[in-house]
């Protein structure tokens, strides 16, 4: 929901599990035109995951196309989740300039939110 003090836009979600059979969580949003998907999937303790192997965990599970490797790139961030379980937040940008640089397709069918 895009607001007057935050224009972020929850554009919906995704669920199911990576190649490495971990389960995850995706969001797909928009922000000040740039839209991104966010995946949220458990993390190893003392789990090491480069922007590379990130991008090739994404792409490689389906997720998502990256449209040239210039553009290919994945940001994972070690994070805990709401009980203190170690996560991964893995964000890649899909596109920019309000569409107008394309980086990355999702593959996969997104779902709204129940309003």
């Amino acid at each position: 929901m895009e607001t007057n003090d935050k224009p972020y836009i929850d554009l919906g979600y995704f669920e199911g599990a990576l190649a490495n059979g971990r389960p995850y969580r995706a969001e797909v949003w928009t922000e000040y035109g740039l839209a991104s998907v966010t995946c949220f999937c458990e993390r190893r303790e003392d789990e090491v995951l480069s922007k590379l192997e990130a991008a090739d965990l994404l792409e490689g599970s389906g997720l998502i196309f990256f449209e040239s490797e210039a553009r290919r790139s994945a940001y994972p961030v070690a994070i805990s989740d709401s009980v203190g379980m170690p996560c991964w937040s893995i964000n890649a940008i899909l596109w920019d300039g309000g569409g107008e640089t394309s980086h990355a397709r999702l593959l996969v069918d997104v779902q709204t939110h129940a309003k």
